[in-house]
């Protein structure tokens, strides 16, 4: 033993002389080899176990580096992977891979219970100098194996890898399964929901259907998303007033078919409609309805019908409504002339620079083109200097002129107009021949300080120099009507004359108080059929003459208009007399004190006086011949 040492140390010193690095690892061999002699020579068992045991702590050893040793994210084995598979791998790694030392290791095992002495088998050990470069073969190999571990933890967390990636795949499978089926479950009750409502809804039409007396055949088309159902209405006997309803009915329902986005559910309905205006007039139209389900509502949305043409259906004559049953007299085209002339003044940035134009309008006929609904009416003018083509009137301003019955009655409500109450009396003053500077004003004076209203008959001459006291009466008001320009005998005058009065009057009315005149007095109340069409205008005549142009006393022109008063009635004075200024307080409080109100004669008439009719009182008119 001391001989093996002895060669030992001096192989040693040999190898410190060569290097100073080799010298500390050298004496780092020194002392292991030392340990590791003094345990083998005495007993060959003892030396085997030495290396096992070595063996087994570089094992412990090179695992616990392997468990430290961190990822590149951070984390180490031992918080991601299978320690005993580290273990037994680690295990694997340390121990000799060299097969024959394993056997020679079990032979030993095998034959060292024969061994009796350290002498005897000292002989059979490797020389001594040979021994540390067997433990510094050992040592380089076990650092060599060191290295070769990153290799096998990446395999381990390639592994590892792989598995979590199984399991967030097998994961999402499932939850895309889930959810897979959840959709198709909410997708089937949304669906559920829009069947019943369709079903509800369709019942529901079904049921205006029985009622409304039309008579049709059904037919259906039910998609997933989208159902069409078409009532078709029968034309056998001709009565209805389209051709081909049938062909026109399903060119609208696929119009309204196109507006239905791909992603919603809806109900389309076409049909015929028939909706009851008036009890004189019906309208009938096809109507594609659009019925679009709102799924959080769980309900339909009406939406705007996709229609054809409507018409206008006269119960008089089961066809639809003429021109000539909406405006039936030639009266009637003549005052609705008057209302354009109106509003096309109304609507004019500058009324006063086409008033000339308006008045020298070709008058309207049945041969314009007049456009007709139950709401309102649109005519194409004839060809005219206003640079208006086409007006639409409202039938509130034209009631007196057509057939209300034939009109939707909202169309006819005018806030503006001012009802009479059938349990008073009315009667409606009326002066001719002003406005007079001298005494016009005082007359003005005494209505206003008698709350009393009245209509002016002006004479177009006498309105230079008093035009404020034409816009006076407009403002207080009153009503103002023409009266001609000077007072002609008209029978004597020719068409172009008559024209020629009312005209100028109109103008001088107009740039008085920017109203064109709607009534007319004729001088005298002399007028003809052909002067009252050249006119154009109502008649305005009396029923009660005060005589106060023949009197000329405030006594008898007063006890004049009592004795022939009357409900209703149209009262005729001048307001160019002194003697009618100084009667006509009188006059007012004696009618106040029979229950009388005063009213203009647009308001006594409510407004329903025509051209080429004359009318004495409230309830007493007739026409011209």
């Amino acid at each position: 033993m001391d001989d093996n040492q002895e060669l030992t140390r001096s192989s040693r010193h040999q190898k410190g002389r060569d290097s100073q690095s080799d010298k500390q690892i050298n004496q780092a061999t020194d002392e292991e080899l030392t340990a590791t002699v003094d345990q083998t020579v005495p007993e060959i068992p003892e030396t085997e176990t030495t290396i096992e045991e070595s063996a087994t702590t570089e094992m412990e050893k090179t695992t616990q580096e392997l468990v430290e040793e961190p990822a590149e994210d951070g984390t180490t084995v031992a918080e991601t992977a299978d320690l005993p598979e580290v273990v037994a791998t680690a295990a694997d790694e340390a121990l000799p891979e060299d097969s024959s030392e394993t056997a020679q290791s079990d032979e030993d095992q095998k034959t060292a219970p024969e061994v009796t002495t350290v002498e005897e088998e000292t002989p059979e050990l490797a020389p001594a100098a040979s021994q540390p470069e067997d433990f510094e073969e050992i040592h380089e190999t076990r650092q060599s194996r060191q290295h070769q571990q990153t290799p096998k933890k990446k395999r381990s967390w390639g592994k590892n890898i792989f598995t979590l990636i199984s399991i967030l795949v097998v994961a999402a499978v499932a939850g895309g399964a889930y959810y897979f089926f959840d959709q198709e479950h909410q997708a089937a009750v949304r669906q559920e929901q829009y069947e019943n409502g369709a079903t509800n809804l369709l019942a529901e039409i079904q049921e205006e259907r029985n009622q409304s007396g039309v008579v049709d055949t059904l037919t259906k088309k039910d998609d997933t998303n989208l159902k069409t159902v078409v009532y078709t209405p029968k034309n056998t006997d001709g009565h209805l007033p389209m051709k081909d309803p049938e062909a026109s009915l399903n060119a609208l329902v696929e119009k309204a078919k196109k507006t239905v986005k791909d992603d919603e559910k809806a109900v389309i309905v076409g049909k015929l409609d028939v909706d009851t205006v008036s009890d004189q007039l019906d309208i009938y139209q096809l109507v594609a309805q659009r019925y679009r389900w709102d799924g959080k509502k769980e309900s339909f949305i009406t939406e705007k019908a996709i229609t054809g043409e409507a018409s206008y259906i006269y119960h008089k004559t089961g066809k639809p409504v003429s021109i000539k049953e909406l405006i039936p007299e030639e009266a009637d085209l003549l005052g609705i002339q008057q209302v354009i002339q109106q509003k096309i003044l109304d609507d004019a940035k500058d009324p006063a620079a086409i008033f000339d134009k308006v008045l020298d309008m070709p008058r309207i006929s049945m041969e314009n083109k007049i456009e007709y609904s139950p709401e309102k009416l649109t005519i194409t003018l004839p060809k005219n200097d206003t640079g208006t083509k086409k007006i639409t009137l409202a039938y509130k301003d034209i009631a007196a002129f057509i057939n209300t019955s034939l009109v939707d009655a909202e169309a006819l409500q005018d806030p503006d107009k001012v009802t009479l109450d059938p349990n008073k009396k009315y009667v409606a003053l009326t002066f001719d021949d002003g406005p007079n500077y001298a005494t016009t004003g005082k007359v003005l004076d005494i209505l206003k300080e008698k709350k009393a209203t009245a209509t002016f008959f002006l004479l177009g001459q006498n309105i230079a120099g008093n035009e404020a006291l034409v816009k006076r009466m407009v403002d207080e008001g009153m009503d103002v009507g023409s009266h001609s320009y000077d007072h002609p005998y008209l029978p004597n005058l020719s068409d172009e004359q008559i024209q020629e009065q009312v005209r100028k009057t109109d103008k001088a009315i107009f740039e008085a108080c920017g109203k064109l005149a709607t009534n007319f007095r004729a001088p005298y109340g002399a007028a003809g059929q052909q002067a009252a069409r050249v006119i154009g205008k109502p008649l305005i005549h009396w029923s009660v003459d005060s005589q106060d142009w023949e009197l000329k006393n405030v006594t008898a022109t007063v006890a004049r208009v009592k004795d022939t008063l009357y409900e209703g009635s149209i009262v005729l004075m001048h307001d160019i007399h002194q003697t009618t200024v100084e009667a006509l307080p009188q006059i007012i409080d004696n009618m106040r004190q029979e229950g009388y109100e005063f009213v203009s004669v647009d308001t006594l008439l409510q407004q329903t006086q025509k051209p080429l009719y004359t009318y004495f009182g409230e309830n007493d008119f007739r026409i011209i011949e």
